[in-house]
């Protein structure tokens, strides 16, 4: 049942909103009914460790999240996943695969916004459907010890989630809000911050700071208690960038005045490019390029952990089964020959 709003003004020009009482279970109850499986919470805890690692160059691997650029349908995503975990164990002793699962889509103006927010995309707004898939979905992907990742973009959905995710971002039209900072330190595992759509780098490392710092806030337990939280700095924040209007920023000069920025700051300094958005020229047939340019920098360069790819099943953006229906994609031979350049790179 979809939760409608009612605007209306009484007599002294106030706004009134009058809702229904349509309501959601708690994060709890939602995870009693659909927890995750042991093969699966080993499958996160893993994830979250090996890229803890890899951002503190413990583990010499190369990291590579990629996936569609939103999830819309969870078979045609587990279908992904498959193909993923058979790559993985194909590359795994250069490269750590993790499946980017992004369940909530920031919009610049209006449209859809995801699979947890409308997953039959007809806007009937069935969150809770799309709460139970995104939950399976983790659950089906972590069964085949493939790890994943998503962009948390509503506080109020991480906890419904994050017990499922190895790797969270806070992305570029985000990373300035406080609310975001203090949900990153939240999170138990490692969070990148993008920098902004015009390519403020500055902005994303303030974020990186502030993420790394302690935090007291008010927030919501799993149970929807209103509580004060103190939580300790997650150190494991890490900088990610994207590009922006003002241009790309994966070449050697721009990620050694970030990694520089980093240090000038009293960051660690580690980075992950988006090969897509801005550094592709939203072109989906660009990101090969970049991301063997990164690799190739990370041959003298070990503080670049690793890249982002939007990829799916079908090239480009459309409404065939397995083909993004948000930013568009490269596809899967693309992802797997790209892919298998940089462990030869590597």
């Amino acid at each position: 049942m979809v939760q409608t709003l009612e605007r209306l003004i009484n007599e002294e020009g106030e706004i009134l909103i009058m809702e229904n009482k349509a309501t959601l279970p708690t994060p709890s109850e939602l995870k009693a009914q659909y927890p995750l499986t042991q093969k699966a919470k080993e499958t996160v805890h893993k994830g979250r460790k090996t890229i803890s690692n890899i951002l503190t160059q413990q583990d010499p691997r190369f990291l590579i999240i990629t996936g569609p650029c939103s999830i819309d349908d969870i078979n045609t995503a587990t279908k992904y996943a498959q193909k993923l975990k058979q790559l993985s164990q194909e590359v795994g002793d250069k490269i750590f695969l993790v499946m980017r699962t992004y369940f909530e889509k920031p919009r610049t103006t209006v449209g859809w916004k995801g699979l947890i927010y409308d997953p039959k995309r007809d806007e009937t707004y069935q969150m809770l459907d799309g709460l139970i898939e995104s939950r399976q979905l983790t659950i089906d992907v972590g069964e085949l010890a493939v790890p994943t990742a998503t962009e948390f973009l509503n506080p109020l959905v991480a906890d419904y989630i994050s017990d499922g995710i190895s790797w969270g971002a806070i992305g570029a039209r985000t990373s300035e809000s406080q609310t975001h900072r203090e949900l990153a330190v939240s999170l138990p595992m490692p969070v990148g911050f993008k920098n902004t759509t015009e390519g403020n780098v500055k902005t994303a490392i303030a974020s990186v700071q502030a993420a790394s710092s302690n935090q007291t806030y008010l927030g919501l337990s799993e149970n929807n208690e209103r509580k004060i939280i103190t939580v300790q700095g997650n150190h494991n924040a890490h900088l990610i960038l994207r590009g922006g209007t003002n241009g790309t920023n994966y070449d050697q000069e721009s990620i050694k005045n970030a990694l520089q920025t980093l240090e000038d700051n009293n960051q660690q300094q580690r980075v992950i490019v988006d090969c897509s958005h801005a550094n592709s020229n939203k072109k989906p047939e660009n990101q090969p390029k970049v991301a063997l340019s990164v690799a190739n920098q990370r041959q003298t360069n070990p503080y670049i952990s690793g890249i982002m790819l939007e990829s799916y099943l079908i090239q480009g953006k459309g409404d065939l089964c397995g083909q993004s229906k948000t930013d568009g994609c490269i596809d899967w031979e693309t992802t797997k020959k790209v892919i298998n350049e940089i462990y030869s790179v590597l």
